[in-house]
């Protein structure tokens, strides 16, 4: 995923765009039909190609990352099945952060209170 292409995931994302830029996510280029098995060749990091498997490292358990990585590569999960699971994975921290965030926008003197707070505790710790 690159900024300058404009298919990044930021924290913030509103649900609907979330889906869909996972949605459209690259995956596994031998993939084809669901049951088309991955990327033949072992691969230490992901199947080459699969930005959809990059993710789930970052957003799964180990031992899901270790069984979705053979469901894959035996054919056994299809990558729309896959790319779903990363969506439920990823919108958790998401909407929580969403939560949070509309929570500051919706106190607009919380902000700079925090703000104030912190740089007087700096300013304590500086002297």
């Amino acid at each position: 995923m690159s900024k300058s292409y404009g298919n990044t995931i930021e924290i913030s994302e509103s649900e609907d765009s979330l889906k869909a830029k996972v949605m459209s996510m690259y995956t596994d280029p031998p993939r084809i039909k669901k049951d088309d098995p991955g990327h033949p060749e072992p691969c230490e990091k992901n199947p080459p190609g699969c930005s959809v498997f990059a993710l789930h490292k970052l957003y799964g358990d180990a031992p899901f990352v270790a069984n979705r990585k053979q469901e894959c590569q035996a054919g056994q999960i299809g990558c729309v099945a896959c790319k779903k699971d990363l969506l439920a994975e990823i919108q958790v921290p998401c909407a929580d952060f969403r939560r949070r965030r509309e929570g500051y926008a919706r106190d607009g003197a919380l902000v700079p209170d925090l703000l104030a707070a912190g740089a007087k505790k700096a300013r304590a710790m500086a002297c």
